[in-house]
């Protein structure tokens, strides 16, 4: 799963998000993004459920990918940002 995950975030999350730094992207850093209790950015609940919907429906300048992923590659996506 989290390897179906890997692929899922280089093909969509990568462009804008690099997994271990800021540097060179247009959003922020998803390393340890589910270390915290609350996102930094937006400060909602740093779950599955809520990050889940950030990637289905988007958030501020993120589009969402609910109409491109199924549940199946968001689930592996979510699994995947879990190691970073």
């Amino acid at each position: 799963q989290q390897a179906a995950g890997r692929r899922t975030y280089d093909a969509y999350c990568g462009r804008c998000h690099e997994p271990y730094s800021p540097s060179g992207k247009q959003g922020p850093s998803l390393q340890g993004v589910f270390e915290k209790p609350y996102l930094s950015i937006s400060g909602l609940p740093a779950n599955d459920e809520r990050v889940g919907d950030i990637v289905k429906f988007g958030r501020s300048k993120m589009n969402g990918f609910g109409q491109v992923l199924n549940q199946q590659q968001v689930d592996g996506l979510l699994a995947y940002m879990h190691t970073l």
